[in-house]
């Protein structure tokens, strides 16, 4: 019976997180379109038109999240939106590769933490904002939250 709870745990813990993973970058990703306008498109055209600075802002962006996955999923949401190509992207993935060795050396920071702030930030400010623009960018910052938060239940799933 304990084996077939904990397979039964496993099942939920994985599929519960790649459905929280999933939602939260649909949920991003539509946000990320309603406030998409030209300035945010200039800026990111600007940091991956030259492959160096795409370099850059991968690590530095994976150095600071601690995560070249969400990275990753950031990149996909902003392609999905239609803020940058697919070509653009590539030198920001290695980028964020790179930016996973720095990751290592930070050991101080984990996703986990802030996954449920960033859901409880999210989901409050597009809740109580009256602007459009500012309930979007809560939207943001609550698919954030439950793209972190998918992830570490996934994690939580698969340890022993």
């Amino acid at each position: 019976m304990t084996a077939e709870l904990n397979q039964m745990e496993l099942a939920t813990g994985l599929v519960g997180g790649l459905a929280l993973f999933l939602f939260g970058m649909d949920i991003m990703t539509r946000a990320l379109k309603q406030v998409a306008g030209a300035t945010i498109r200039t800026l990111l055209a600007r940091m991956t038109g030259n492959r160096f600075l795409g370099l850059f802002a991968g690590a530095s962006l994976t150095a600071v999240i601690q995560s070249s996955s969400v990275t990753t999923v950031l990149l996909v949401g902003f392609i999905s939106a239609g803020l940058m190509t697919t070509g653009q992207s590539v030198a920001v993935i290695f980028g964020a590769n790179i930016g996973t060795t720095m990751t290592v050396q930070i050991l101080a920071f984990k996703v986990s933490a802030l996954a449920l702030p960033l859901l409880s930030l999210g989901i409050f400010v597009s809740l109580i904002a009256r602007r459009k623009v500012t309930r979007e960018y809560g939207r943001i910052v609550l698919g954030l939250g439950m793209i972190f938060f998918g992830m570490t239940t996934m994690s939580d799933a698969m340890s022993p």
